[in-house]
């Protein structure tokens, strides 16, 4: 799914960041298993 990312919002902007952060570790975590 897209991430929206609503500029206005700070939160949710931060949100987005720490999902998409969440999202690389965990690739990061199947690839190196």
């Amino acid at each position: 799914p897209l991430v929206v990312c609503d500029a206005r919002d700070k939160n949710s902007t931060l949100d987005a960041l720490i999902a998409l952060t969440a999202h690389l570790i965990t690739l990061a975590g199947d690839a190196s298993s």
